[in-house]
């Protein structure tokens, strides 16, 4: 019998031992007194977790993507129309200076051309699967100014991210080339990290791993180490409840008023989230140049002339742009996708946590926010204005309306470096978020965050395939079939209300919709003295253009598909008739 449970433990430990294989990377880096070069003693101890013999270890010189004219990152500032990297100084550049690569028998590993962003390092022998290599690299590089992507050097802090040397996770078979293009990607998921810094007098250093004495670091990641360097100490706000333990750092400073704030918002921001997607990492920290991608969009004060409006008072402000920062930061915490292929989930889960947060806490409030109680000669003009009743959570929906009547969406599983900066907001986040709301509202919501929070858990660690979730999603609701498809073509569906009849105590209602996709159709009634609603989720067959569903009179007075903007369609004015009054099957004017 011990020998069975020592077999047993054997076994078990082995197994243990296998699937927690993680590479680990070990920096001694030295920063100049310039602040512009960074002398690097490093050991990489890479393992092969494909299922090919590996005669090659392939890893990322991103640094490289600043040196000279042409790269991948240089066209990408073009397209943005930012031509301060194409027209840089040499001294302005990032570039490696010099790199040797040892191996674990202290033989010297040829390196063809330090200026490419990918290094093929040829092994001596063939790295077999679950084997590991140790490689140790002393190198030298320039920092690239950090007007060019928010990282570099500058004469207030250094912001490191992307430039040491890494191997490259998402490519274990070495076939094609990847670059840097300054999107935010993994790439050095599931590493282990040991970094010690040697700085010039007087300078700090915060990071996003855990930092166990002065300018070391050390801690295991599934995202990419993140560093500030400089001679101000920024802030960081503890949370300590019974559900969440957690620290944000701060790479700005803040206003004293916000940092107020944010102590009182930030525990309730972290609880919504944590029973949404069921964790929340014990360490974030918020970049400048993070929190400026992922506020939230449209809340800011609007000026005119020597005038300044406030649309939302600073504590809303404060909650609705920290709420998309916080959401954001703990999905690349939480979650390894290739951003390149897979943006759109991160993206989408982000925008529909903001729309429950709304949901929950901004109902009503109006995406102008106190604009249209602004009195112009002591009186309300905006008040005669149908955009005064518009609400802040139809902004997903008219967003991605606007977009698509200007012909200028493009398809959600288009390539991130591909996709528009606006596409990014409106199709990859908001239409994408819009429509896991809306199979969440039709499955219930309780059970959608389920599924998610489980996905999430299994996927810990490891580099997900997003439509293995829509798989998961059909199977709890076939109705949601049609996810899958609508990554892969543009957004055209429209449903439209043609016509009711009234029948006895029935109203027998014709829904007409432009595709022969099966798609779930919302429709909701409303009575006008009591204001009285009722929903009802009506399903629509493959190859069927045209619904006729009968639901019980009463006394309805309005009828409207997919109310408050829930599915993403391609027009709304079509989606409601009024079943009384003169107005009796016609669509009474705003």
């Amino acid at each position: 019998m011990k020998k069975v449970i020592s077999i047993c433990l054997i076994l078990f430990l082995g197994v243990v031992e296998v699937s927690a294989q993680k590479d680990s990377i070990y920096i001694e880096a030295k920063l100049s007194s310039d602040k512009k070069t960074l002398t690097i003693n490093q050991e990489l101890i890479y393992h092969n977790n494909s299922e090919k013999d590996l005669n090659t270890v392939k890893l990322l010189n991103w640094v490289s993507a600043y040196r000279k004219r042409g790269t991948s990152l240089v066209y990408r500032k073009l397209e943005d129309r930012n031509n301060d990297l194409h027209f840089a100084k040499p001294e302005e550049q990032g570039k490696l200076l010099n790199l040797t690569v040892k191996s674990a028998y202290h033989q010297d590993i040829a390196v063809n051309n330090i200026s490419e962003e990918n290094l093929f390092l040829p092994l001596a022998k063939a790295l077999k699967p679950g084997e590991s290599v140790k490689l140790q690299l002393q190198y030298q590089m320039q920092l690239p100014d950090k007007k060019f992507t928010g990282y570099g050097t500058s004469d207030k802090n250094i912001a490191l991210k992307y430039f040491f040397i890494v191997p490259d996770h998402f490519d274990p078979d070495n076939i094609s080339q990847r670059n840097y293009h300054d999107i935010e990607e993994s790439i050095s998921f599931n590493t282990y990290w040991t970094i010690n810094f040697d700085l010039p007098v007087n300078y700090f250093i915060e990071s996003n791993l855990q930092q166990i004495q002065m300018n070391s670091f050390k801690g295991y990641l599934d995202s990419d180490p993140e560093f500030l360097i400089s001679q101000n100490e920024f802030p960081s706000i503890k949370i300590n409840t019974p559900d969440i333990n957690t620290e944000i750092k701060f790479g700005y400073n803040l206003k004293p008023e916000e940092k107020q704030n944010l102590e009182f918002y930030l525990p309730l921001q972290l609880q919504f989230i944590k029973e949404k997607i069921g964790s929340i990492p014990e360490r974030l920290f918020i970049s400048e140049k993070f929190r400026d991608k992922e506020d939230f969009f449209g809340n800011n004060d609007i000026l005119f002339w020597k005038f300044r409006f406030k649309l939302f008072a600073e504590a809303e402000n404060t909650d609705m742009d920290y709420f998309g920062i916080i959401a954001k930061k703990i999905l690349d915490e939480s979650i390894i996708a290739d951003k390149q292929n897979n943006h759109w989930f991160k993206n989408g889960l982000k925008s529909y946590l903001e729309i429950q947060y709304l949901n929950k806490f901004y109902p009503e409030t109006k995406l102008l926010g106190t604009l249209p109680e602004t009195k112009v000669f002591g009186i309300k003009p905006l008040k005669l204005f149908h955009a005064s009743k518009v609400k802040l959570i139809d902004r997903y929906g008219l967003a991605y309306q606007y977009i698509m009547s200007q012909n200028l969406d493009q398809k959600i599983d288009e390539k991130f470096t591909v996709l528009s900066n606006f596409n990014d907001m409106a199709i990859s986040s908001f239409e994408t978020g819009s429509l896991f709301n809306f199979s969440a509202n039709k499955m219930g919501y309780e059970k959608f965050n389920d599924l998610l929070k489980n996905y999430i858990a299994k996927n810990s660690d490891t580099q997900i395939n997003p439509k293995d979730f829509l798989k998961e999603l059909a199977e709890q609701d076939k109705t949601t079939n049609y996810l899958a498809a609508f990554l892969e073509k543009k957004n055209r569906v429209n449903f439209k209300l043609k016509r009711f009849r009234k029948e006895d105590d029935s109203l027998n209602i014709n829904i007409h919709k432009n595709t022969l996709s099966s798609i779930p159709v919302k429709l909701e009634t409303e009575t006008k003295e009591t204001k009285e609603k009722k929903e009802y989720w009506i399903e629509t067959e493959e190859n069927e253009k045209t619904k006729i569903v009968s639901i019980p009179a009463l006394d309805i007075y309005k009828i409207t598909l997919n109310n408050d903007f829930i599915f993403p369609e391609s027009k709304y004015r079509d989606n409601f008739v009024y079943a009384k009054g003169i107005f009796s099957n016609t669509k009474k004017l705003n």
